[in-house]
């Protein structure tokens, strides 16, 4: 059987297994001590596991290494598979609709509060204009926090680390960047 052959069917038997045994990629990765990124292309065939890695995976899920690694009959129709993609899509918009609706209330809230909360941490008088300023811009960026936060979970669930940390990276330069400008060019 071709590696690319091989690839697929190993997937789809470790995707297969993995939700018969309600367990995540990350919780995986934990289990067999090895990266997300590397159960990540597991179960989307880019590659596949070291036979120590399959044994180990075989105890865990009770199986054994011919049922990960050759081809069986079908294990989801295409229906089962059209109804875990749809719930899968559900969850996400859901889990992001969430996040945006509890970011507007975070910041409304932040944004209202802000000199309550300053006059309770007794914040000087001669501060107070410009604490104030920068809680209210602190608290009207906080939905791009929560957008990142579940964006970045999201990838790191199916074993994405790396476009969360290079976002993250490419996010710190451009502050660098917009710090000096703003500071040393319009004061």
């Amino acid at each position: 059987m071709p590696e690319q052959d091989f690839n697929a069917v190993f997937s789809k038997r470790l995707r297969y297994y993995l939700s018969q045994n309600n367990m995540t990629q990350v919780e995986l990765a934990k289990k067999l001590n090895v990266g997300t990124t590397s159960v990540y292309n597991w179960c989307n065939g880019i590659k596949t596991p070291r036979m120590d890695k399959v044994d180990a995976m075989c105890d865990l899920f009770k199986c054994s290494r011919s049922d990960l690694i050759e081809e069986k009959t079908p294990l989801l129709t295409e229906k089962d598979e059209k109804d875990i993609e749809k719930n899968l899509q559900d969850t996400l918009h859901t889990a992001i609709a969430f996040s945006i609706v509890g970011s507007f209330v975070i910041s409304i809230l932040g944004i209202v509060l802000s000199p309550i909360i300053l006059r309770l941490m007794n914040t000087p008088e001669y501060l107070m204009a410009d604490s104030l300023l920068y809680l209210r811009f602190y608290f009207g960026g906080i939905i791009f926090i929560f957008i990142y936060n579940i964006g970045s979970g999201i990838l790191r669930a199916v074993g994405d680390s790396k476009n969360p940390l290079y976002f993250l990276i490419f996010c710190c330069f451009c502050n660098i960047f917009l710090d000096l400008l703003l500071v040393m060019v319009f004061h």
